[in-house]
């Protein structure tokens, strides 16, 4: 987990909006010594406006819905305070930041064709409120466990229809905000005899709540995801040789929400089956 002005950056690339400018920092303070950091961070993020495509526009006055000219530019205010400390001698590190997001006039795509043409309009405003944590451990050498997660609270502040029916709704979660991400790892490292191979095991896994992906008033949800990874090595100093599992629960649900056209929802990005496989690395 990464703390300050990159955490704050990181917060907001991985909202669904894109910055058109890099984020302008209002307001930074921080307080530190060896072993403890605070601080707090204020930044503003924007995203231009633009013109419905032609094709939206003609077939919206077709079917006599007003889908507007275009949408308005997007703003984003970003608040962030968090801590990081190192205790026992460096042995436990633990971090947290809590972070509100405000938007205004949120773009979202909206239906002229359900399933088939969209166009975008502003969703007003959008309130995101959330609070990440971590953990490192090191008991004893050559030991390393992490846990890391992040809750979020993220909900629309207004109504949105069009010709399907409702878009987002009051108090609706945002699209591809999920409730809650956690990590949790483990390596161990461990000297083999006095040859200078050094033995290594690497276990983590991964889980993400479900969230949701609109196309206009059709919406679709992925599926809760756990998944696991295992590599087990040795190595010296210019070489080494890993055996790995990838996905080692063999996870098979919907990353992101199914196709919208309906009969195929089942369609969707899903993780790759269970690989099992060696990897070999060369130094020079």
């Amino acid at each position: 987990m990464t703390l300050g002005k990159t955490a704050l950056l990181s917060v907001l690339t991985a909202l669904p909006f894109t910055l058109s400018m890099p984020a302008a920092l209002a307001e930074e303070g921080a307080a530190a010594t060896d072993d403890w950091l605070i601080y707090a961070n204020v930044a503003k993020g924007f995203r231009s406006g633009f013109l419905q495509p032609g094709i939206s526009l003609f077939i919206a006055e077709q079917v006599g819905l007003d889908i507007g000219n275009g949408a308005e530019p997007e703003t984003a205010w970003s608040y962030e305070i968090g801590a990081k400390a190192r205790l026992a001698d460096g042995r436990v590190v633990v971090e947290t930041a809590g972070y509100l997001i405000d938007w205004d006039n949120l773009q979202t795509v909206i239906s002229v064709i359900p399933a088939a043409l969209g166009a975008i309009t502003n969703a007003g405003k959008v309130k995101a409120k959330g609070i990440d944590f971590g953990l490192t451990v090191a008991p004893v050498e050559g030991l390393e466990m992490t846990l890391n997660g992040s809750y979020s609270d993220s909900k629309y502040g207004e109504t949105v229809t069009d010709v399907g029916g409702v878009v987002v709704a009051d108090g609706q979660r945002v699209q591809l905000f999920p409730e809650w991400t956690v990590s949790a790892s483990a390596s161990y490292r461990r000297a083999l005899g006095s040859s200078g191979l050094q033995g290594t095991v690497y276990l983590r896994l991964d889980h993400t709540t479900e969230r949701s992906l609109n196309f206009g008033s059709v919406t679709t949800e992925s599926d809760k995801i756990t998944q696991g990874s295992v590599r087990v090595g040795v190595e010296r100093d210019h070489w080494g040789v890993y055996a790995f599992v990838n996905n080692l629960f063999d996870e098979d649900g919907k990353v992101t929400g199914g196709a919208i056209q309906p009969g195929f929802e089942d369609l969707a990005t899903r993780l790759r089956p269970r690989t099992v496989g060696l990897n070999l690395r060369l130094g020079f």
